[in-house]
């Protein structure tokens, strides 16, 4: 909105309501908490990609926050739901016993879901 409030004003305003000011807090600022998870967060998306052949592609990716490193699961031409849980649950069981998340880990299987 644009307006400028002193803090003075929030918290005059705060105490004619009976509101008291929330305490100080020592622990870790937003940037430092993001830091320390980042070892166990791992996220996954499709991005697609449209072929010479005018055909669209999906891949399926996984990224470590930890390492910066992004893999790929697989790619298809028709992502399938039950298909990508299965694949997002292995990477997550291999990545909660310590395992790195690696194509090998993850490569391809007899579903429809690698195959174009």
């Amino acid at each position: 909105m644009g307006i400028v409030i002193a803090p003075s004003s929030v918290w005059a305003i705060l105490k004619r309501h009976g509101i008291e000011p929330s305490p100080r807090r020592s622990g870790p600022n937003w940037s430092e908490f993001l830091t320390a998870q980042a070892k166990g967060l791992i996220a996954c998306d499709f991005f697609h990609v449209d072929t010479v052949l005018l055909r669209r592609l999906y891949v399926l990716v996984f990224i470590d926050h930890d390492s910066r490193f992004v893999r790929i699961a697989g790619v298809t031409a028709k992502p399938v739901a039950d298909v990508t849980v299965s694949k997002t649950s292995v990477a997550t069981a291999l990545r909660r016993h310590g395992h790195p998340l690696t194509p090998r880990r993850l490569g391809p299987t007899r579903s429809q879901f690698l195959r174009a």
